[in-house]
């Protein structure tokens, strides 16, 4: 089973059940942006811009089939709060991303729960990602408490390092099976998708500011 892109920057044919709309969601400064990046375009960079809103793409093949992921990376910060219901309308899927080396940002991941329960329409999959799994002498929050709060909520979880790329990739891997899943089976109209697909062996990257 195959979970790497194939070829470089193109426009594709896709499928309306093959697109896949994520909003990564989180307290500023856990990693969302950096998280987004590494699996978009492989990438880690340590320059710190705050996020109002970005969007990443990546075919990704999922079981013999071409998926394109939008993925809309959304501020943490308080005073962009009020935005939260655009980034969550009409979403297949939320990452949801705490701080392993801060409890606080653990904490607060129920209150994202609710807001995307309470803005994002349908029955969206759900993922629960403890980020920055490489600073592993200054871990505050338990694996053990990560897995219980997402067995409780019914949400995906892995623990990832946007900065090494550990499990990154299989994160998006194991959301992109669930949403396939999910959505409907019936025939949906296709379009033309400018996208990003990445060269896992292509070392022509573009570095842009991270993380949120």
């Amino acid at each position: 089973m195959s979970n790497s892109a194939i070829g470089n920057t193109c426009s594709i044919r896709v499928d309306e059940e093959h697109k896949i709309k994520l909003t990564m969601i989180g307290d500023s400064s856990v990693g969302k942006t950096c998280l987004a990046l590494r699996f978009s375009q492989d990438l880690f960079t340590t320059d710190h811009k705050a996020t109002i809103t970005d969007i990443e793409t990546r075919v990704l093949n999922i079981e013999g089939q071409d998926v394109l992921f939008q993925i809309w990376d959304t501020a943490g910060q308080e005073r962009f709060r009020s935005l939260l219901p655009l980034y969550l309308r009409g979403i297949d899927g939320a990452v949801l991303v705490y701080d392993l080396t801060n409890p606080e940002s653990f904490m607060n991941i129920t209150t994202w729960i609710n807001e995307v329960r309470k803005y994002a329409s349908g029955n969206p999959v759900m993922a629960l990602v403890g980020n920055k799994t490489d600073l592993n002498n200054y871990i505050f929050v338990a694996r053990e408490d990560g897995e219980k709060l997402a067995s409780e909520q019914g949400m995906i979880f892995m623990e990832t390092s946007a900065k090494t790329g550990h499990n990154v990739q299989q994160a998006f891997f194991e959301v992109g099976k669930e949403v396939l899943k999910r959505k409907n089976n019936g025939p949906g109209p296709a379009e033309f998708a400018d996208c990003v697909k990445v060269d896992d062996n292509d070392d022509s990257k573009k570095r842009r500011g991270c993380c949120s």
